[in-house]
């Protein structure tokens, strides 16, 4: 991804790109809680089916 097509977005890291660094990644209250329910659904359950 170009620099100019960056700055258009105000993007300071290609989203795409698989060395995105950690800093780039914001994880919201909501994906958390899911996260949290699925992985407890999974320890009750034994596993996905």
């Amino acid at each position: 991804m170009n620099k100019k097509l960056l700055a258009l977005y105000g993007l300071k890291w290609n989203p795409f790109s698989p060395d995105l660094p950690s800093e780039a990644r914001r994880v919201v209250p909501q994906v958390q809680s899911f996260c949290w329910r699925i992985e407890q659904s999974l320890v009750r359950e034994g596993g996905s089916r």
